[in-house]
């Protein structure tokens, strides 16, 4: 069986914390139960990643080792929503398609 998992709360209020553990356990055990899953951060969702890479508090400490098993399976992240926050040098590459370009980018020449 073939499950993906969003994730589009921020993180840093109890119930965010929630859902975030629920979505770490069940990728975890659907990955040992040999099913096929994919774990998608949409929106405000993309700030997990940025929170479990610092670490700097006890829910990030705490569950870190589960994110680190279950981070594999993260198939990919909203890109308009990483892109907000990235360097004002980024520029998208040929393969990058229209739809994927911030306001901020510019294609390459």
């Amino acid at each position: 069986m073939a499950t993906a998992l969003v994730m589009m709360t921020d993180p840093g209020n109890p119930e965010a914390n929630r859902r975030m553990v629920h979505l770490l356990k069940a990728a975890d055990a659907l990955r040992e139960a040999g099913d096929e899953v994919g774990v998608y951060l949409h929106g405000a969702g993309v700030n997990w990643a940025t929170a479990f890479a610092v670490r700097e508090d006890n829910f990030t400490k705490h569950y870190g080792e589960l994110f680190d098993r279950v981070k594999p399976l993260i198939g990919g992240a909203c890109l308009r929503r990483s892109l907000s926050w990235a360097s004002e040098s980024w520029e998208p590459t040929e393969r990058t398609t229209p739809w994927q370009r911030s306001s901020r980018a510019t294609p390459n020449s």
